[in-house]
């Protein structure tokens, strides 16, 4: 779908091109944000430039990610304690169905793709900028009670003191301020598609900002 970034796993580290076809695997897409939790499997390194349109244009490659599947699951794991210094207790549920998904995974890699997202919003160079910030921000935990900048007082939102949350959680449209209505799909993904897991009980299920709509910082 369009204006949605796709989660896969494949045999191979080269990504999949437009609409060729792809292996039998995991695949989820979410429409107008990059989960969270998906930004947890990578490092800034990791990122390449790629047309990945499939289509005979002037298009400019758009940043990728690609890593191990086993990787991965190892960032995923170490990174929950940071994850957790700025999401609420109750997204643990969610967190513990999207890694116990991706340890079913038989295909050697994990690719990202949000070129068609990144695309609504800014150039190449600025969605590599931008996907880098934000995956630095699991590098360290976040001060909630630091959360006073600028950001808190055009939203008026609880945003996180650590500039890569700040930026995670803008782009998902989720406001800590408001626990109980944190979208599944904002943190593991499965928007307009069937979620390879159950929606934990204890979450709403609501339509996110789309990302159009969200000024860059």
């Amino acid at each position: 779908m369009s204006d949605s970034s796709n989660l896969y796993s494949s045999g191979r580290i080269a990504p999949y091109i437009g609409t060729e076809g792809q292996e039998e695997g995991l695949y989820i897409s979410q429409v107008y944000g990059v989960p969270i939790f998906w930004l947890a499997l990578y490092e800034e390194e990791e990122i390449a430039m790629d047309d990945l349109s499939g289509e005979e244009s002037c298009c400019s490659p758009y940043p990728y990610l690609v890593t191990t599947a086993e990787k991965a699951i190892s960032r995923l794991e170490k990174r929950r304690g940071n994850i957790f210094s700025a999401l609420p207790a109750s997204s643990k549920d969610v967190y513990e169905h999207f890694l116990s998904t991706l340890k079913t995974v038989d295909q050697k890699y994990l690719h990202m793709d949000s070129s068609a997202v990144g695309s609504m919003v800014a150039t190449p160079d600025e969605w590599e900028k931008e996907l880098k910030i934000m995956i630095s921000g699991f590098n360290s935990p976040v001060k909630i009670e630091e959360a006073n900048g600028m950001l808190t007082k055009l939203f008026g939102k609880k945003t996180a003191f650590n500039p890569g949350w700040s930026q995670m959680l803008m782009r998902n449209g989720i406001d800590l301020s408001r626990e109980s209505e944190i979208s599944i799909y904002s943190l593991a993904g499965g928007r307009y598609g069937e979620m390879p897991w159950k929606p934990a009980p204890s979450f709403s299920v609501v339509d996110l900002v789309p990302l159009r709509s969200i000024p860059m910082c």
